[in-house]
């Protein structure tokens, strides 16, 4: 479909059966990442690239998994991952980071190896 940068405030809305288009409203207007089979481009591959920040977030509304970085100095940072009900202190623990990213990043990649181990079996 084409669109006009006259239609509507953002362009989207034709796209919408309600703005005359083919497709569902949710699957023009989002809160949340997910896949789908709508391809703005025949023939081309695109790959999802969320922020740390958003999978952080979706580990922990899909898997339970608290992710929770701090510094007691600011020159080092740590975290710990917890399940719901744990004790900050029971959870898994990480530090030394120089950078607060670096400590989230590291926390995912935890979550996520844990997660791949589990599905395997």
């Amino acid at each position: 479909e084409e669109l006009y940068g006259s239609l509507t405030d953002d362009g989207y809305y034709e796209l919408t059966v309600d703005g005359g288009g083919s497709l569902k409203w949710e699957d023009v207007y989002t809160n949340d990442w997910h896949v789908s089979d709508f391809h703005p481009m025949d023939g081309q591959e695109f790959y999802l690239q969320p922020t740390i920040y958003e999978v952080q977030t979706f580990l922990r509304k899909t898997y339970h998994k608290q992710i929770t970085v701090y510094s007691m100095s600011q020159e080092s940072w740590q975290y710990r991952i917890t399940n719901p009900g744990q004790a900050l202190e029971d959870g898994d623990f990480g530090e030394d980071f120089a950078e607060y990213e670096d400590a989230l990043m590291d926390a995912i990649m935890v979550c996520v190896k844990r997660i791949i181990k589990m599905i395997e079996y």
